[in-house]
């Protein structure tokens, strides 16, 4: 686990819920259309995990399975939203 999992320590329920409250992906939420997903989706990993070093990383190859799994989280929470029109 990575420098910034391990300061957070939370579920990917708890992790989900801290996502869809940042500025970054409410705006797109709240005003649909068009939007980059990895600026807004590095911009919601930001406001949660707080400014990011290479420090927090072992290695380029632990980076890759962070932003991944968080980008994968961004994208449910936006293809819930919608779902429910």
């Amino acid at each position: 686990m990575n420098k910034l999992d391990q300061r957070l320590n939370l579920s990917r329920a708890e992790l989900k819920e801290r996502f869809r409250q940042t500025t970054a992906l409410r705006s797109v939420l709240d005003k649909g259309g068009e939007f980059d997903f990895f600026d807004v989706s590095y911009d919601a990993i930001r406001e949660v995990f707080g400014k990011i070093e290479k420090t927090d990383f072992d290695g380029i190859s632990s980076m890759a399975p962070f932003f991944a799994s968080k980008h994968n989280i961004i994208l449910d929470i936006i293809k819930e939203h919608h779902r429910r029109g």
